[in-house]
């Protein structure tokens, strides 16, 4: 009878030892489920992020690109400049040579 009561309590321990195994397996399901699911979370922002870089890149490719061709457009224009700068010294140096010129004739 002892025998019996002894393997009646090891049963009952095995048995409850069974089911916080069962309980500790059901945590560290919902828990990788929970790491999955961050995971995916994760990756989904990193992917929404790499594509707003990208898109961020390219804007930046394209205002300096037009910053490029600003710069030029003003290097053009101060080249005509120098030069309308240029004629206009000589219009006046023939402006001025006319007048000394025509002061002579007087």
């Amino acid at each position: 009878k002892s025998m019996e009561r002894r393997l009646s309590l090891v049963k009952t321990f095995l048995t409850k030892k069974n089911i916080d195994i069962i309980a500790q397996n059901e945590t560290i399901a919902a828990l990788t489920l929970g790491l999955e699911t961050s995971n995916e979370n994760f990756q989904s922002a990193l992917d929404e992020t790499e594509k707003r870089l990208h898109y961020t890149g390219e804007q930046l490719a394209c205002t300096i690109a037009k910053h490029e061709a600003a710069n030029l457009t003003l290097e053009n224009m101060q080249s005509k400049l120098k030069t309308s700068q240029k004629a206009l010294c000589k219009a006046e140096a023939e402006c001025d040579a006319d007048k000394i010129m025509i002061e002579n004739m007087q």
